[in-house]
């Protein structure tokens, strides 16, 4: 892996891979073809090496903490969506 980065991503780290010409282009079709999106088959397969080479709690825990957050941002979003229909209504 070349680089981890937040930036532009909120909390979510960033992976950037590089493949090679060919084999990344057969990787990308092989996947449209299964109607799967890159990205996620390798998130996937991200979690899955983590989930069977690390301690159950460990993992357990970071999973737990992702749930957790993700929940916090699904709610800021609701709030400020609610905040903002609250404004517009104002200014009507």
């Amino acid at each position: 892996m070349n680089q981890l980065t937040k930036k532009g991503h909120g909390t979510r780290k960033h992976v950037q891979i590089l493949l090679q010409q060919h084999r990344g282009e057969l990787f990308v079709s092989t996947m449209k073809s299964k109607g799967v999106k890159p990205s996620d088959w390798l998130r996937e397969q991200a979690y899955y090496f983590l989930e069977e080479n690390l301690p159950e709690e460990l993992y357990a825990e970071a999973k737990k903490k992702d749930e957790a957050q993700w929940r916090e941002v699904v709610q800021n979003r609701l709030t400020g969506r609610a905040i903002s229909k609250i404004v517009r209504a104002i200014r009507a």
